[in-house]
Parts: structure tokens; sequence; C-alpha cells
């Protein structure tokens, strides 16, 4: 077949189109993508969808005594569309003396909806065990309708009564898993909508007064986002307080001598039922006639949070619970001193008394300076702005200690190192420039078999900042000591 010179172009041009586009999608296969956070996550801005001034909004006063006071004290009240109740505050308003309808004299308050994803999860683990978190949510709902009608004559002669009822079930369930090994974490954002209520209103006697309150309207378990350290992710870690599992109720943290395969649950479980019933008589000379009807409606929902961990303690460890709220849990790992080395004994000042954290394991046999840090179980309370720990040698060990450092943790996962304001040994006297650099000055604490039967120590303090807010504090310790127990 012979092609004419219009046909010929045609053919060659798409032959190009092809070659080139081809090009670019195997050129396009390295191009990596930028990954975007969802809003709140990472910095990322919230989404917000403003509904506009005034909206949904019926402005009126709060009587705070009754007829025939009508005294309405500083504030007005109002309900958004999801059922939550934002008090305003105003200025204080009789009632019976200025109507209702010049309470508000000019509204400029905006609703918006703000739809964020907040850390509530953080789930970690070391090489040597996995850390599963299973989440779970249901949600029910069931309807009953119960119908009965009769009709009896007045003389008694007859009677005729029947009945009908029927029931409707739903229930819904969703869930997912996340697991991590091999020292990695996760961090899993959930999706919040919040209602933020702002602008300003001018009141009866001319105030104008601005306002700005949050309140937090849904949390969807089922909506997540989550980041990790293996995607090079930055870690924002969820704001709580540190506390650990107390099963015996003696104060102190729980130890854990086994692992194998480990689970912990927490499960929430809420219901709530509604009814109506109606009943009806009618009568005239010669029968009664008798209805009823009544309609239950029953919802529930509910929420399981398991966490579990698989893997083998390694020898010589036992770890403990670490709760940062009903749903954030994970593993303390720690030295039982028992066979490895260890020393010395590291206590803390709760404001009350020095209490025993455990052992710090330094133990080299060559002699080789070795650096440790301990995470806190007990939370020390500051005096005078300091906080105060204590160094105590095992009674069968001596230890050559070359520096120590002391950090509490804030909210956002950043660390803050605290300033060592002095260190004394119980026999030595002031040591505090010999702990502050890592170099090859040590000092020497002994044990009470090498010190005529008492253990020496030594007492540090650290100095805080006033009101700092610290969620956890970390212990590094460095030096060495020969012996194994």
């Amino acid at each position: 077949m012979i092609l004419n010179k219009k046909y010929k172009r045609r053919i060659i041009l798409l032959n190009l189109f092809v070659i080139v586009f081809t090009g670019l999608l195997l050129s396009s296969v390295n191009v990596k993508a930028t990954r975007t956070y969802a809003p709140g996550v990472c910095g990322t801005p919230p989404t917000v969808d403003p509904w506009g001034p005034n909206n949904d909004w019926e402005f009126k006063p709060h009587l705070s005594a009754p007829w025939p006071f009508w005294w309405c004290t500083d504030g007005i009240y109002t309900d958004t569309l999801y059922g939550y109740e934002i008090f305003l505050p105003g200025p204080i308003h009789a009632y019976h003396f200025d109507p209702l309808s010049v309470y508000v004299k000019e509204n400029n308050i905006i609703i918006d909806q703000v739809i964020a994803w907040e850390p509530v999860f953080y789930i970690e683990s070391k090489s040597w065990y996995s850390h599963e978190l299973k989440v779970d949510s249901s949600s029910s709902n069931e309807f009953k309708a119960e119908f009965k009608a009769g009709i009896s004559s007045l003389s008694g002669g007859c009677s005729i009564y029947g009945g009908y009822s029927r029931t409707t079930s739903n229930k819904y369930t969703s869930g997912w898993t996340e697991t991590v090994d091999s020292g990695h974490w996760k961090v899993i954002y959930l999706r919040m909508v919040y209602l933020r209520v702002h602008g300003t209103a001018k009141f009866w006697n001319n105030e104008i007064r601005t306002y700005d309150a949050v309140i937090l309207e849904d949390v969807d378990f089922g909506n997540r986002f989550v980041t990790s350290d293996t995607l090079g992710d930055t870690k924002e870690l969820p704001e709580f307080t540190i506390e650990y599992y107390d099963n015996d109720g003696d104060g102190q943290p729980d130890k854990f001598y086994y692992l194998g395969t480990t689970y912990f649950e927490y499960d929430q479980v809420k219901s709530t039922t509604n009814y109506c019933e109606i009943k009806l008589k009618v009568s005239n000379k010669y029968f009664n006639l008798n209805g009823e009807a009544k309609f239950t409606e029953t919802s529930g929902s509910g929420i399981t949070i398991r966490h579990s961990f698989q893997g083998t303690l390694p020898s010589s460890k036992y770890f403990n619970l670490k709760m940062n709220n009903y749903f954030t849990l994970n593993l303390e790992v720690h030295s039982t001193g028992g066979g490895g080395g260890g020393c010395p004994i590291l206590s803390v000042h709760d404001g009350e008394g020095y209490y025993d954290e455990g052992l710090l394991d330094i133990h080299d046999p060559n002699g080789i300076d070795q650096i440790t840090t301990h995470s806190l179980r007990i939370i020390p309370e500051p005096i005078n702005n300091r906080y105060l720990l204590r160094l105590t040698e095992h009674p069968i060990t001596t230890s050559h200690l070359d520096k120590v450092e002391f950090f509490g943790r804030l909210p956002d996962g950043e660390l803050v190192l605290l300033s060592l304001k002095s260190a004394t040994h119980s026999s030595l006297g002031n040591v505090k420039q010999m702990l502050k650099s890592s170099d090859d000055i040590r000092v020497d604490i002994l044990g009470a078999d090498h010190n005529d039967g008492i253990s020496q120590h030594i007492d540090l303090e650290f100095e805080t900042l006033k009101d700092q807010n610290f969620v956890g504090f970390e212990f590094v310790i460095e030096g060495h000591n020969y012996i194994i127990k």
C-alpha cells in the first residue's frame, strides 16, 4: 500500500508522540513524590470551614434567679447544631427591665468547624520485641415498637384484645491494626473536629465584648494518619503525663520478668435508652376502646484498644508498663542487676523522701567507660526549684564515675538539659566539677564491702525553671565498674 505525504506526516508525528510519552513515563519511575501531611500533622495548618456569622445561634440570657426577680448574670447561652452548649460571658442584665429583644444589639459571632489530625497514640519497640496496637470501634441501634388494643362492652359480656410488636436491630464494627518492631516507632493521629466560636457582640448597654472559645466536638477512631521513623517523618508526640502500671496499689511501678506474648486491653461501652409510651381510651354508652403504643430506642457505642507485645525478654532484665493515657502504653526496660554487673543504685526524691529507681548498668571488665541512659519511673518533685537525685553504690561493688547529666522532656518530646548545681559525696564532699565533663578524672564510690560496712553515696541537685512543665525525665551516667555481682 502506498501512503501519500499527508498520512506519512501523521504517522511520523504519532510515533514521535509515543516515543516522547514513553520516555517521560519511564523517567518518572525514579522521581520521589513529595509527601504531604494531613491537616494539623507536624505543623501543617488545620482545615477550617467557616459557617459564617450568626449561623444557627439563638442568643438568650441565662436566668440565674427565678421569678419574680428574673435576674440574668454575666452571660448568654447558646446551642450548636451538635447539642454542645457554649457559655459566652456578658454584662449583668435585669431581665424584667430590659426586654429580651435588645439584650444583644449587634452580633458578629462566627462559628468555624476546625478539622485536624491530633497525635493520640505513640507506640514503640526495641529490637527484641514487637508491639501491636489494635483498635476496634462499634456502634449499635435497636428500635422496638409495641402495640396493644382492645374493645370491651360496658356490660362485661364481650371483650377482644390483641397486640403486635417488632424489633429492628443494626450493628456496625470497624477496626485497624498497627505494628512496630526492630527498634522503630509510630505516631498515630486521629481525625478530630473542633468548634471554634469567635467574634464580637454588642450588648443592651452598648458594651462590646470579644470572644474566642473552642470545644471538641468529635473524635473519629476509624480515621487515622500514621507517621513512622522508617519514612523519616517528624515525631510529634501526644501531650500527656507519664504514669506507670501499679496493680498491687503500693504506689510503685509493677515489675515484669517474662514477656512471651503479653497483651493489655482497654474497653469501654456506652449505651443509651429512650422510650415513648402512648395510652388511649375511648368510651360511649355501649363499649370501651383501649389502645397502647410504646416505642423504645437503644443506641450504644464502644471502643476496644489492645496492646500486644511479643518477644523474649533478655536475661537480667525486667520491664515496667509505661502508660501515657488510657490508649498509649509502652514497655520500659531495666536491668535486674543479678549476675550482670550494674551499680550504682539511683534514687529519686518525690518531695517526701528518696525512692529507689533501680541499678544503673555500667559494668565493663576492661575498665572502659560505659554511658547508660535511664528513663525515670518516679516523677521527682522539685524542692526550691531543684530536683534531688542520689547515687548509692551496691554493697559488693565499686564504681568509677566520670560524668552525670539530667534531662527534662517537654510535651513535644524535646529534651532540656538541667544544670548540675551540686554533687556531694558522702565521704569526699563536693565533687561537682569532677562529674560535669567527660575526661580522665573520675569519682570513686565504694560499696559496703569495701568501706567498713557502709555504702558511699553522692547527692545530686539539678536546677529547673519555675513552673516548667516536664512530662518525663532522663538520667545519663558515664563511668564503669569491674566487679560482677
